[in-house]
């Protein structure tokens, strides 16, 4: 039995429709994790905002210490509500984790530990502290 051929023109419109696809999912799921980002900050922590300007490094940062199963579970409840993406226990632990990863960088990376009220202004993420140094260490150039 002889194989059907394909002609390149098809070849050429499935390939495409193909990279189009993928293009489409990758930008859709980063959206609904920034979108999921937006809508828990006040439910996780009511009252408190990002400052407009330094929000968008913010997003970065939190999305960046993400991985797979948090991506898909962040996708999914944009699609069918927090409430049915976290009703298996897999879907709910991937989203407490996310949860978890938002309030962190938020503690660590933003300026609310100088505040008196974390509510009087919108806080303002200036990224991670540098970590304490090593001070028995010698530089390369001092060795």
């Amino acid at each position: 039995m002889k194989a059907p051929q394909i002609s390149r023109r098809t070849l050429l419109l499935a390939s495409a429709a193909g990279v189009l696809g993928i293009g489409v999912g990758v930008l859709t799921g980063q959206s609904a994790r920034a979108e999921y980002i937006a809508e828990s900050l006040p439910r996780l922590l009511p009252g408190v905002q990002i400052d407009p300007e330094t929000y968008p490094a913010f997003e970065r940062e939190a999305l960046a210490r993400t991985y797979r199963s948090i991506r898909i579970a962040a996708f999914a409840s944009s699609i069918v509500g927090r409430p049915l993406a976290s009703a298996a226990p897999a879907g709910k632990a991937a989203l407490e984790e996310f949860d978890r990863i938002i309030v962190t960088t938020l503690l660590g990376g933003t300026d609310l530990a100088t505040r008196a009220d974390p509510t009087a202004g919108p806080l303002v993420f200036v990224g991670w502290p540098p970590a304490c140094a090593n001070p028995f260490q010698r530089s390369p150039l001092e060795a």
